[in-house]
């Protein structure tokens, strides 16, 4: 597995089995969101749904956004057996043109469903070489019933965690 497949899909530090999750990017423009799902080797793979939202969307839609990418995470799936189509489908899905564009572009975190908590985990961007590095101990943790904009400040905090 190339190194850019280990970055970005076999993020398993701190996951537990049957954790829904998903991955939201954040670049000056918009935000970019994917539900991750498991395939049945054990690997965490991007699937839809996948949302391209402005930068200047509202919280609501951004929070209902990040719900049904955590919602629709899923367990069991057949493992890719071609990555570079994969790669190539998985770009075309979020609209970026290269995984090169998104590393230089796009900051990263992820979001974890578990115990009625979101714990959404930044990234440490370390290039197009290396990928993104979940920094796990800089977690931020949100209680499933707060209101929208404490949910959006909770992600806002992380995202200045990202480096």
């Amino acid at each position: 597995m190339d190194q850019w497949m280990w970055d970005l899909h076999f993020n398993l530090l701190d996951r537990e089995l049957n954790m829904k999750s998903a991955a939201i990017y954040k670049s000056k423009y918009l935000f970019l969101i994917h539900s991750y799902s498991k395939t049945v080797a054990g690997l965490s793979i991007a699937t839809s749904p996948f949302f391209t939202l402005d930068i200047t969307v509202s919280a609501s839609e951004f929070i209902n956004a990040i719900k049904q990418a955590v919602n629709n995470s899923k367990e069991g799936l057949p493992h890719p057996k071609d990555w570079s189509l994969f790669r190539k489908s998985y770009l075309l899905s979020i609209g970026v043109k290269s995984y090169n564009d998104l590393q230089k572009n796009f900051s990263s975190c992820t979001v974890q469903y578990t115990n009625n908590n979101y714990v959404i985990i930044p990234s440490e961007n370390k290039g197009t070489v290396n990928g993104y590095i979940d920094q796990i101990e800089k977690k931020v943790i949100i209680p499933e019933e707060v209101d929208e904009a404490i949910f959006f400040e909770g992600i806002e905090k992380a995202f200045t965690y990202c480096v």
